[in-house]
C-alpha cells in the first residue's frame, strides 16, 4: 500500500493544532504541523501535502502572501487549502486559489473537519 502525503496544519496555536491533528488522524489523514511559514516553508521543500489547513493570523510574514507564492510554483498551485480562523471569509473570495472550506474556529466541531477530510477524498 502506498503511503499517502500528509495533511499540513499552519497554525500558530499550539492546541488548536494539536486538536486539528487529532480529527484528521480520526479521518484517517497523516497530519503534519507547522506553526510559522518558515516551518511550512522547510516542510514544502521536503514533500508536497495532500492538504493546507491554515490560520491567516500568523505571528510573522503574512499568510495571503503565502498564498501567492503557493501559486506561483507548478508543483504547489493545486494544493487544496482550507482556512481555519476566528475571522470570517468567503470562500468565493478566494475563487482564484484551490479553497475547498473556510471554518470558524470558535464554531468548528471534530466532526466538521472528520467529514471534510473524508468527503474530500484525503483519507486512507
Amino acid at each position: 500500500m502506498t503511503k499517502k502525503p500528509p495533511i499540513f496544519i499552519l497554525d500558530s496555536d499550539e492546541k488548536f493544532a494539536g486538536c486539528l491533528a487529532r480529527y484528521i488522524k480520526k479521518a484517517g489523514g497523516e497530519p503534519k504541523i507547522f506553526k510559522n511559514l518558515f516551518e511550512m516553508n522547510a516542510g514544502l521543500s521536503v514533500t508536497i501535502p495532500r492538504l493546507i489547513f491554515f490560520d491567516p493570523l500568523l505571528d510573522g510574514p503574512d499568510a495571503f502572501g503565502f498564498l501567492n507564492e503557493l501559486m506561483s510554483y507548478d508543483d504547489t498551485n493545486k494544493i487544496p487549502l482550507a482556512i481555519v480562523s476566528n475571522l470570517s471569509f468567503n470562500l468565493a473570495d478566494f475563487e482564484d486559489y484551490p479553497m475547498r472550506a473556510i471554518f470558524n474556529k470558535s464554531r468548528l466541531r471534530p466532526e466538521d473537519i472528520i467529514a471534510f477530510v473524508k468527503h474530500a477524498g484525503l483519507s486512507h
